[in-house]
């Protein structure tokens, strides 16, 4: 091996000994980590985060809160997404999955439930929310069927920033207050 440091080596043309080749080099890999360090920094996607007293929904008939009185339960099963940056945005896709129930009391084959996402900053300051629907369908006597939704999403970024891990994105149910308070008595 030192022998081959030891020689003149031809690097475009021109000869080089290995002292000239070692600080070319040098040279070149000091310009890349120069490069580097001013590249502006790409971080991972914005963190998917579910609420916790959003991620379940029950919906009851009537004024009844007994199991014979359930007409559907619904909730969050799984979710992901990837994304993209560029100099002005964020390119997010999210796919979220839910598992819906018929309950007992139910006389429907569509079962029905709204839910939401929403974009949110590092200091919690809502920038974009969506208010969705979903359907699922229990006909042929089904009592149990998934619902998955891919859901795209852009965030315009601030001049020079190009991190996405500054925003969250927050998703859960829309339920009325008794169906919150529900929740938040079974955890």
């Amino acid at each position: 091996m030192a022998r081959w440091f030891s020689k003149v080596v031809s690097f475009a043309g021109h000869a080089l000994n290995a002292r000239a080749l070692l600080t070319l080099l040098a040279l070149a890999t000091a310009g890349v980590l120069a490069a580097c360090e001013t590249a502006p920094t790409i971080a991972r996607c914005p963190e998917l985060r579910l609420l916790g007293d959003a991620e379940s929904i029950t919906r009851f008939q009537g004024d009844g809160r007994d199991i014979t009185d359930v007409v559907l339960e619904a909730e969050f099963t799984r979710s992901r997404g990837e994304c993209t940056v560029d100099s002005e945005t964020i390119e997010l896709t999210v796919v979220i999955e839910i598992l819906a129930r018929r309950g007992p009391a139910s006389q429907e084959t569509i079962g029905q439930f709204a839910y939401f996402v929403a974009v949110v900053d590092r200091d919690r300051t809502v920038l974009q929310r969506a208010s969705l629907r979903g359907a699922v369908d229990f006909s042929g006597n089904r009592s149990r069927v998934p619902y998955i939704k891919d859901i795209n999403i852009s965030i315009p970024l601030p001049t020079g920033d190009r991190r996405a891990d500054s925003y969250t994105i927050l998703f859960g149910f829309e339920m009325t207050p008794a169906e919150l308070e529900y929740n938040r008595r079974q955890s």
